[in-house]
């Protein structure tokens, strides 16, 4: 029907195909969302990708520039939806704190036990 929308109506090429007209805008509609999914997959699992890859330490602003390298055009705010429906979410690496003064002066005492 989209090849001849236009020469025909898509009222009269309801009637003659005996469909009604919510149907098919309905079977339209279910169409596009099924594309929009598959993209939201191939787009999820790229992101899961990239984010092992990284060592779990990319969040949506690296992945999104990655994301642009491999011809992805997509925001940082949908990598950043995404990546929270995924529950996925970088844990940055605890810093090593050095809490001992060695170099001092003072006296130092044995240990008794």
């Amino acid at each position: 029907m989209d090849k001849h929308k236009k020469t025909y109506s898509v009222g009269k090429m309801c009637k003659y195909l005996k469909v009604s007209r919510n149907s098919y805008y309905h079977w339209k509609s279910v169409k596009l969302a099924k594309k929009k999914d598959s993209r939201r997959t191939v787009l999820v699992n790229e992101i899961k990708r990239i984010f092992n890859d990284s060592r779990q330490t990319y969040g949506s602003p690296r992945i999104q520039a990655e994301l642009e390298k491999l011809g992805y055009k997509i925001s940082r705010a949908y990598v950043a939806r995404l990546m929270k429906a995924e529950n996925i979410r970088f844990k940055p690496k605890k810093r090593f704190v050095n809490t001992t003064y060695s170099k001092h002066d003072y006296k130092i005492e044995k240990n008794t036990y």
